[in-house]
């Protein structure tokens, strides 16, 4: 198959002959993309939701059980934290609709023989923006320096 692509992507001048022996790989190579790009998504939207949540509600806990005085703050860390993932998962999932929307219409166009094979080849590896990259690390960064704070807090706390 990489022979063949290698042939259909130097070769501006395709032959439509080649449809049905590529069209598997632009099936197989979009399905790919969008299965590695959800799965990895989901997961990190699971995990730092997940101990975002839960270092929240062990601060609530905390603030009820030892009554210390500014210990919301570790909280406003990890709620800062969930709003961070929530506009992550909100701004994936335009990037990735975008990007499914650019290969289909690279891919339409292809078939209509308005563009050639490389259009449909680089609207398939589309790069991510690098606040896709920063949001993520946001979140964690916020949950690390509630649990920072929170064990401040925590040590310093009168024992009952």
């Amino acid at each position: 198959m990489d022979k063949l692509y290698k042939e259909i992507v130097s070769n501006e001048n395709l032959n439509r002959n080649y449809e049905n022996d590529f069209k598997p790989w632009i099936d197989s190579r979009n399905d790919d993309n969008k299965e590695a790009y959800l799965s990895e998504l989901e997961g990190i939207r699971k995990y730092l939701f997940a101990s975002n949540a839960g270092g929240a509600a062990a601060t609530l806990a905390f603030i009820g059980a030892a009554n210390v005085q500014g210990a919301v703050i570790p909280l406003l860390f990890f709620l800062f934290g969930l709003i961070t993932v929530g506009v992550y998962l909100a701004v994936a999932f335009h990037h990735v609709e975008h990007s499914i929307e650019k290969f289909n219409q690279s891919l339409s166009g292809f078939y209509k023989n308005e563009v050639p094979f490389t259009d449909v080849v680089n609207a398939s590896s589309v790069e991510n923006p690098w606040y896709l990259y920063l949001l993520p690390y946001l979140s964690f960064g916020s949950f690390i320096l509630g649990c920072l704070v929170a064990a401040c807090y925590f040590y310093h706390a009168p024992l009952t």
